[in-house]
């Protein structure tokens, strides 16, 4: 499972709320899309942020590169200070993540005690 997340900053924000819509209504359909949640930053209302979830990577990729997106993100464009950031990020549970670091075992104990008694 693949997490889009596009941050914008934009002007206005009560322009754009109407395209991000639109953006997710026709995504839906797209094969591999699971869902999203679009966020405003507590310390700046201009900086929105949209968090995707995609099945997979290529999933994500055929939507990212289809002419429908294409032509939403056109009309998004105008309205943002900079181009937006993306970042996309596989989910994996913690006990994949062999290059952390566990120096207390955590990561093999089943069940965890508690650390007020």
């Amino acid at each position: 499972m693949i997490r889009v997340i596009i941050k914008r900053q934009v002007i206005q924000e009560e322009k754009i709320s109407e395209l991000l819509r639109d953006l997710r209504t026709a995504a839906m359909p797209h094969p591999g899309y699971l869902g999203g949640e679009t966020m405003v930053s507590t310390e700046d209302k201009h900086v929105i942020t949209v968090m995707g979830t995609w099945r997979s990577l290529t999933d994500w990729e055929e939507w990212r590169d289809s002419k429908e997106r294409m032509e939403l993100t056109k009309k998004i464009s105008p309205l943002l200070v900079e181009p937006p950031i993306t970042e996309t990020y596989e989910l994996k549970p913690a006990e994949e993540l062999d290059f952390m670091e566990d120096p207390y075992g955590w990561l093999l104990v089943k069940e965890h005690t508690s650390f007020d008694g």
